[in-house]
Formats: C-alpha cells, sequence, structure tokens
C-alpha cells in the first residue's frame, strides 16, 4: 500500500518518529496533552498473510486498540489500517500512560501476526523505525489531519477485494 501525503503546511518541528530521527542524537518525543496526536505505525513486513488488514489481523487490531485505550486513558478520534501501516489520531491525559501505550500496542500487535513467541522469533524487523508521531493544534490542522486519516480508511475500503489477497 502506498501512504498519502500529508499536507507540507502540517509537517513542522512537532513531529517525530519515523525517519526524521534516523541518525540523529535522541531527544524526549513532543507531546502536548491539550492537543491532539497524530501516530503511525509503518509495518514494511506486513504484506500476504501478514498484511494488517487479513480478517482475523483486522479485528484482533481494532479490540486492542478499543482495550488498551481505555487501559491508558487514551481518547481515539480516528483510527485508520491501511494494510501496512496504523494513522491513529488520538488525545491522552497523561504522557507516561501515552507512552505505554506506544509500546505496547505496536508489539502485541507484531506478536499476533507474525506469530512470534519467546524461543520463536519472527526473524525480521516487523515495525519500521520509531512510531511517528506529530501534535496536532484543534481547529484547522485538526480537521486536515481528521480528513487524512479517514481518506486512508476510504481508499483502502474502495479497493478491489483482489488487492487484499496474498500475492
Amino acid at each position: 500500500m502506498v501512504q498519502l501525503s500529508l499536507s507540507s503546511e502540517l509537517k513542522g518541528s512537532d513531529a517525530f518518529g519515523g525517519s526524521l530521527n534516523h541518525g540523529k542524537r535522541k531527544t524526549s518525543r513532543p507531546l502536548n496533552s491539550k492537543k491532539a496526536v497524530h501516530i503511525v505505525f509503518r509495518a514494511p513486513a506486513a504484506k500476504g498473510n501478514l498484511s494488517l488488514l487479513q480478517k482475523q489481523n483486522a479485528i484482533f487490531i481494532r479490540t486492542l486498540l478499543q482495550k488498551l485505550s481505555k487501559k491508558y486513558f487514551i481518547t481515539v478520534y480516528e483510527f485508520a489500517n491501511s494494510g501496512n501501516h496504523l494513522h491513529l489520531l488520538v488525545r491522552f491525559n497523561n504522557r507516561a500512560l501515552l507512552q505505554h501505550f506506544l509500546r505496547t500496542y505496536p508489539a502485541l500487535i507484531a506478536r499476533f501476526v507474525t506469530g512470534a513467541r519467546k524461543g520463536k522469533p519472527f526473524g525480521q524487523r516487523f515495525w519500521e523505525k520509531l512510531v511517528w508521531t506529530r501534535i496536532v493544534a484543534f481547529g484547522r490542522a485538526f480537521r486536515m489531519v481528521l480528513q487524512y486519516v479517514v481518506s486512508n480508511r476510504v481508499r483502502i475500503a474502495a479497493a478491489p477485494a483482489y488487492a487484499l489477497r496474498p500475492p
């Protein structure tokens, strides 16, 4: 799946992760509990039977999101599963709880999708680099990111059924 491009006026210094920080000094992730956060988890290995859109995987991902968002007190405004990446638009109350969520959610998904267990590793990296996050102010920027996440979900839903089958 190809990831859509986010408007250039929404890209800024309040983004963190992905390829932005590759090879740079470690810094703390910029977060603000009074604003929304756009989160993207990318999984280049999610193809064929490992696709996040496989029925059992998609169901697990959605139910896990509901369970963990309650556990970590995270409000999920929008969610899109694009097969090889996930988009979330969320708001949180506590930085530590969001960091626990950002660690736990992708780890449980990777274990479920790949079947990896203790003593039986997957053998390669499932997620690409760090999770990408960006602070989104409420108002125009929030509406644009919301529309972007929804368009990712709609684009996948409109894809022909044969595109979802393993090659």
